[in-house]
């Protein structure tokens, strides 16, 4: 009986980490993309161009980070932050 308390335990677990990294991953992608577009020092066209082909190297290592991570409450809040923080800089170097 308590194998199927464990695996329904570690069905939760996986679903929370798939949720967690395409939902919050792409969010903080988008967000880190938009900023890496407002700091690159070249032209727009550029910037976007080379932010938006750095977003999948960042969506990419955002999945590893959260399917290797030990902790998903961790690793949820971890994200947040890092989606509070990048959104709050773009914000900052929009309105300037």
């Amino acid at each position: 009986m308590d194998h199927v308390f464990t695996s329904i335990r570690a069905n939760k677990d996986v679903i929370f980490r798939v949720f967690i990294a395409v939902a919050l991953g792409y969010s903080i992608t988008m967000s880190l993309s938009i900023l890496l577009s407002l700091l690159l020092p070249l032209n727009q066209v550029d910037a976007i161009a080379a932010s938006s082909m750095l977003s999948f190297a960042i969506f990419t290592g955002f999945v590893m980070f959260v399917f290797s991570a030990k902790s998903t409450k961790r690793v949820f809040l971890q994200s947040l932050v890092v989606l509070v923080l990048s959104t709050a800089f773009n914000f900052l170097f929009v309105t300037m």
